[in-house]
C-alpha cells in the first residue's frame, strides 16, 4: 500500500462547548437507564470515542497525536482539541498492528465527528483539503485496496458507563483534583496529570501539605492508568 497521510485538526465547536458548559461539564457518566437527558449521555459518549480512537491510532503507532489548547475546551467535560497526522499506509502493516482494529478506530473517529456536532474538523489528505463526508466515503475503498472490510455497521459505538463509586477514593481523589469527566481517555488523564504535577511536587510548590497531596494525586493517578489498561 503506498504512502498515504491524512492530517486532521479537530476543536470543540462553540456550539458544542455551550451544551457542555451548560450541562455543569465535570459530572462523571451515569449509567444510560439513570440519565435523565439522553441527548447529553450521547455527547459524552460521542467525547470519550473521540478521546479512545486518537489513543488506540497513536497507541499503535498509526497515527502521531497532539493535544491542542483552543478557545472552546471544556477541560472538565472532555471536550478538547486534537491534532492528528494519520499514516494511512500503516493501517494495513500487519507487522505491528491489527489492521481491522486500526481502521475501525479511524472510521468510528471520522463518524462521530460528523454525527456529534460537538467538533469543527478540517482534514488534509496527501497535501490536500478534503472534506469529512468525502473521507468517510474513502476510507472503507483504501480498507478494501489493502484486503480489509469498515463499513456502516461499524459506525455505532456503545461506551460502557462507569459509576464514580467504582472507583477508590484515591481515583476519585484525582478525578475531583484534574476536574475530569469520568471516564476519560488515557491522552486527557495524562495531560491532568502533569498539570497537577507541575502545580503540586514539593520541589515546586513550599506548602506543608504538598508533600501529602501530591503523594495521593499520584497514586490515584497509577490507579486509573492501571484501569484504563486493563
Amino acid at each position: 500500500m503506498e504512502e498515504q497521510t491524512l492530517w486532521l485538526h479537530i476543536e470543540p465547536s462553540a456550539k458544542g462547548a455551550q451544551r457542555m458548559r451548560a450541562a455543569g461539564g465535570a459530572r462523571p457518566l451515569p449509567a444510560l437507564k439513570d440519565e435523565a437527558d439522553p441527548e447529553l449521555t450521547l455527547a459524552r459518549a460521542q467525547i470519550a470515542t473521540v478521546a479512545e480512537a486518537c489513543e488506540r491510532l497513536e497507541e499503535f503507532a498509526a497515527a502521531e497525536v497532539d493535544l491542542i489548547d483552543t478557545a472552546h475546551d471544556v477541560d472538565d467535560a472532555g471536550l478538547i482539541g486534537y491534532e492528528l497526522c494519520v499514516y494511512l499506509d500503516q493501517l494495513a502493516n500487519e507487522e505491528r498492528l491489527d489492521p481491522g482494529e486500526m481502521f475501525g478506530a479511524l472510521y468510528r473517529l471520522l463518524n462521530v465527528l460528523e454525527d456529534s456536532g460537538l467538533y469543527e474538523i478540517e482534514l488534509t489528505k496527501d497535501e490536500e483539503e478534503i472534506s469529512l463526508e468525502d473521507m468517510i466515503e474513502l476510507l472503507p475503498r483504501i480498507a478494501h485496496e489493502a484486503g480489509y472490510y469498515v463499513g456502516p455497521e461499524r459506525k455505532t459505538v456503545t461506551t460502557k458507563a462507569t459509576s464514580p463509586t467504582a472507583l477508590t477514593n484515591e481515583e476519585n481523589f484525582f478525578v475531583a483534583e484534574a476536574k475530569l469527566a469520568w471516564p476519560c481517555g488515557g491522552l486527557q488523564l495524562k495531560r491532568q496529570w502533569k498539570i497537577l504535577a507541575a502545580r503540586f511536587h514539593p520541589d515546586r510548590n513550599a506548602s506543608a501539605d504538598a508533600a501529602a497531596k501530591f503523594a495521593r494525586i499520584k497514586k490515584g493517578y497509577d490507579a486509573l492508568v492501571e484501569r484504563l489498561g486493563r
